[in-house]
């Protein structure tokens, strides 16, 4: 909710600080600070400098609480100028909160939103301080703040969603530049996120300095669906390119390739999905459409109506001769997923349903001789299949507490348990999210893999690392599995089990790309052969088990490094809802020369940990890449890091997340990154080009051989 402010209650409070940066308490903004703010003759969002801050008394009797009708709330003084619309001149103006009425419309971030009620001094039915925070904000005078105990109702949270978009969407080159800071608001949508989705067939012709070629979706629908399936795409596509009756646009495939990295660089978060990757290495039989904000997890979902009667469950009487009973009941234990469509017409996902066995009615009609009613409930559902949303659960394994890989059996064991127990008990408010017990996705990751190296005396992606960290994530995939098959014998496996591959004996062991091997080939530790015989016979409490996500906010509780990462410090300041924490890497004074740093690690060698990492997990990895640009200086170039994204996809990586930069010298290294790609193509333009991907690469060093 903007609250255009001049007192604000410091708890109930919290702002966005700069576009890029995050959100910060209102008693934690400094001079300095850009604040989101809002400019109402240009009726447009933008960033204002912090001139002031101040530290008003504001006395119980003029303390005013504004409630909206969705939810949102402000405490604030009587005489704060709010931003409202005035219904007069249909503008938006200012006027102070105690003018402000019920049924007035302030100005929110995403939409305008209505005052349903306002509560003055002693009505306000909380303990609220007299002592407030005030800043004074250049410009428009101004700043977007709101209710703690709700952000997302109250003000712009930030990056709090990722798009997916396939590299060959014809609007592509657009899309890659919304999250730019460069350009107006107007024409920027910076406060989402975007993954950019690619495969073989667009890695092929970079190297091969081909075109590709761009279409609308709508206009090819089939192509969309076969995107993620190589072996159907490629030639659709191929088919697609020549057909001259469809509109599309022809680019360089490296062009694009550069020009996603310049965004990546310059904005850190213009995310990697390869697409193939993640729907050859997953646990799905079913099509994996995208991943999620964080990029680990790979999980079906399914398109939602936007009406709220999508998906709601409805009863209905089913009228067959009572001769064919049986053959109904053996019909209906066959298709436990059939649904209504919007005409009251019952489908199934797999082909069309008999009429002549039975008929529908909402209510009983006069009883037939010989006919008999059974009562059943079906989804009523608005499009073409039932929605789906993707739920996951997750969990981190801390690797520095534990002595013995043996251990890690209870421990696998004890975090299935926990998390198969949240699913079962958690509230689901539609039928779109109460899926999630049918598949009962569970998402296990590690966490303080820097420590475990760093106490087992090897270096972060050094070769014994590497043994090390594949050893390690053998046993935990191969205790997971265990530990869900035993659910699976107590409380029978999970009802979409058919779904998965595991449910036809196909283990993380059998998809995983071989390229891995070139990296760490040793023999299994574990019996995986008795594993599948008893994943067959008994089948699988959930769908998925493993994902590897950022363990960012955690780490802090049990001061451990975060995720599989290496420590950018050894002594970091993380922010956190307490306010600023001084973290320390564990048993910093025994091991700190055992650590290694993030940014003194080549992106190649966190390609190999990711890539040892995803050989044995069933969705995605939290994977970051890390450029520090003092070093860089002017040598990094686009085909550097086009190798780089060419090795990760290789190795079968699925997903890549933030482009980390050690800043100071980003803007200069950009300028020199674009000049090297503006000379390049007047090389190429006479015969002289030094980025031949396909030699410079060698095979030996990465992704040459797709």
């Amino acid at each position: 909710m903007i609250m255009n402010i001049t007192n604000n209650k410091f708890d109930l409070s919290t702002m966005k600080v700069d576009i890029n940066l995050g959100n910060k308490k209102i008693q934690d903004v400094v001079v300095g600070d850009y604040v989101m703010s809002f400019d109402i003759t240009e009726n447009r969002f933008r960033t204002n400098r912090v001139e002031q801050t101040f530290l008003p008394i504001v006395e119980k009797h003029r303390q005013h609480k504004i409630i909206t009708d969705d939810g949102a709330s402000l405490v604030t003084s009587d005489i704060h100028p709010m931003c409202y619309l005035n219904t007069a001149t249909h503008l938006f103006d200012y006027k102070d909160t105690q003018d402000i009425i019920v049924g007035d419309i302030v100005k929110g971030y995403n939409y305008p939103q209505k005052v349903e009620d306002v509560l003055v001094g002693n009505d306000i039915n909380e303990e609220i301080d007299e002592q407030f925070y005030d800043i004074n904000v250049a410009n428009d005078h101004n700043y977007l703040a709101g209710d703690s105990d709700d952000i997302s109702k109250q003000i712009v949270i930030h990056n709090s969603s990722t798009v997916y978009f396939p590299f060959w969407t014809k609007e592509i080159q657009d899309i890659l530049v919304l999250k730019n800071n460069k350009g107006a608001s107007e024409n920027r949508v910076r406060g989402i996120d975007y993954g950019i989705q690619f495969c073989r067939l667009f890695y092929q012709r970079v190297i091969e300095n081909k075109n590709i070629t761009l279409f609308s979706p709508n206009d090819v629908k089939d192509l969309y669906e076969a995107f993620g399936y190589n072996d159907i795409f490629e030639p659709l596509y191929e088919k697609y390119e020549k057909d001259k009756s469809i509109k599309k646009i022809t680019i360089k495939a490296r062009d694009l390739m550069e020009q996603f990295i310049i965004e990546r660089i310059q904005t850190g978060r213009m995310y990697v999905m390869n697409i193939d990757n993640a729907n050859t290495h997953s646990s799905f039989l079913e099509k994996i459409e995208m991943s999620n904000l964080c990029t680990e997890i790979t999980l079906i979902s399914k398109p939602l109506s936007v009406c709220w009667k999508d998906g709601e469950i409805v009863k209905r009487y089913i009228k067959l001769h009572e001769s064919r009973k049986d053959e109904y009941l053996k019909f209906r234990k066959e298709n436990k997923e059939l649904f209504l469509n919007n005409d009251d017409n019952l489908h199934r996902l797999t082909s069309d349903i008999s009429k002549d066995l039975f008929a529908l009615f909402t209510g009983p009609n006069d009883i037939e001789d010989g006919y008999v009613y059974l009562e059943e409930t079906f989804e009523k559902v608005l499009g073409d299949e039932p929605a789906e949303i993707a739920l996951c659960v997750l969990a981190a394994i801390n690797l520095g507490t534990f002595k013995e890989l043996t251990e890690l059996e209870e421990i696998c064991e004890y975090i299935v348990r926990g998390l198969d127990y949240v699913i079962e008990h958690q509230e689901y408010t539609i039928p779109a999210a109460a899926k999630m017990k049918k598949r009962r996705s569970i998402g296990v990751g590690v966490t303080n893999l820097a420590y475990y190296f760093a106490k087992n005396n090897v270096v972060h992606g050094s070769q014994e690392s590497l043994e090390l960290f594949d050893k390690t994530m053998e046993h935990i995939q191969y205790y997971l599995i265990k530990a869900s098959v035993k659910l699976a014998k107590e409380y029978g496996p999970c009802e979409y089990f058919d779904r998965t591959k595991y449910s036809k004996g196909i283990l993380p062991i059998d998809t995983y790309a071989k390229t891995v091997d070139e990296i760490v080939n040793r023999p299994y530790s574990l019996d995986w052969e008795a594993l599948r015989a008893e994943v067959l016979e008994y089948g699988m409490r959930n769908s998925t088990l493993t994902a590897q996500m950022p363990v960012e906010s955690s780490s802090l509780v049990t001061n451990s490094t975060n995720s599989i990462e290496a420590p950018r410090t050894l002594i970091s300041v993380k922010n956190s809802k307490q306010g600023a924490i001084k973290v320390t890497v564990p048993e910093i004074t025994n091991l700190k020369n055992k650590y290694k740093l993030a940014f003194d690690i080549s992106n190649s060698d966190y390609n190999k940990i990711y890539a040892i990492q995803q050989k044995w997990m069933d969705q995605g990895i939290s994977a970051n890449h890390y450029y520090d640009m003092e070093k860089s200086s002017n040598d990094l170039s686009t085909s550097d890091v086009t190798k780089e994204l060419l090795e990760f996809y290789r190795y079968g990586g699925k997903q890549l997340y933030y482009a980390n930069t050690l800043d100071g010298k980003t803007e200069d290294v950009l300028k020199s990154m674009m000049k090297k790609e503006a000379d390049d193509k007047y090389d190429k333009a006479n015969g002289d080009s030094d980025i031949d991907l396909d030699d410079s690469m060698g095979c030996e060093g990465g992704a040459c051989t797709l």
